[in-house]
């Protein structure tokens, strides 16, 4: 995946132009709502958050041509969306899975640096 996004920038300079600055508020959106979970929130109204975001982020993805992020912003979705019916537990891996999920999609070809949060 990493690859796939690292020639997805690499040839599409002109679409991260519009669609880099829209990600990027989505993956903060991400990452607030996760260090609100982290510090108790309420999970229901976090996950709601999240589950908006990483929508809203595979849309965007699909609209311009990176199916990468939106199959992955996907999978991350069918997640949250395991947590909001029940069939799965919000844990700390799983908040520790989406904080990873988050920083694949911010991944521009450099090593991703997993101390920033």
């Amino acid at each position: 995946m990493l690859d796939d996004l690292a020639r997805f920038y690499a040839e599409n300079g002109d679409v991260l132009e519009y669609f880099g600055p829209e990600a990027i508020e989505h993956l903060e959106t991400i990452t607030h709502a996760l260090l609100a979970l982290e510090r108790g929130a309420h999970p229901d109204a976090e996950v709601a958050t999240l589950f908006r975001a990483f929508h809203t982020l595979k849309g965007a993805a699909y609209t311009v041509g990176c199916p990468t992020i939106g199959d992955f912003a996907h999978r991350v979705e069918d997640l949250l969306v395991a947590v909001r019916e029940g069939r799965r537990r919000f844990t700390p891996a799983t908040v520790e899975a989406v904080f990873a999920s988050a920083d694949a999609v911010r991944h521009d070809g450099r090593p991703v640096d997993t101390e920033v949060r």
